[in-house]
């Protein structure tokens, strides 16, 4: 049995059931506006965590993390790109798309938003956690993102929340 517990107004966070077993679920869940991401350079990944926290799950070399967001994006003329990064003393480490410290060029396939069309982004994408995320015995991961043009726009309302998670189903 999982209990439940609030961190703050925006995140919620699982711990195992008897006292001092690990965190095995975050949750950040959006819901005051929508998150407008700027242009930046080819290729350059922006946190989006200015708006949308981090999600920290307790975790060891080889656990399997199930890493997921739900969110969507009106139509617009630029293309958008999202990913996630571990992070480690502030700094991206590793990237879901590609499990390095690069990130594949249209980040996690299945949350591409593309230019001319409004899209509902969700799904979880798997990860094997590597030495380098840990910190703490912590992954700390950060919602990325990359527009190609101006401005889009990650929806995060109350009619539409951006629910951002990771779950850690240990080591297979």
């Amino acid at each position: 049995m999982v209990q439940h517990a609030d961190i703050d107004h925006t995140g919620l966070t699982g711990v195992g059931s008897g006292s001092g077993n690990p965190l095995v679920y975050d949750i950040e869940h959006e819901s005051a506006g929508d998150i407008t991401v700027n242009d930046t350079a080819a290729g350059s990944f922006s946190d989006v965590n200015a708006t949308v926290g981090d999600v920290v799950v307790a975790a060891v070399t080889g656990d399997l993390l199930m890493i997921g967001l739900s969110t969507g994006s009106g139509s617009s003329g630029n293309s958008m790109r999202i990913d996630v990064a571990s992070i480690v003393s502030a700094a991206a480490v590793n990237f879901l798309s590609s499990r390095t410290g690069t990130p594949a060029t249209l980040g996690v396939t299945a949350w591409f938003c593309h230019g001319s069309a409004a899209i509902n982004i969700s799904g979880e994408v798997p990860y094997i956690v590597q030495a380098g995320d840990l910190s703490g015995g912590n992954v700390t991961l950060r919602l990325c993102a990359w527009v190609s043009g101006s401005t889009r726009a990650l929806q995060a309302s109350s009619n539409s929340p951006l629910i951002f998670w990771v779950r850690n189903l240990g080591t297979p």
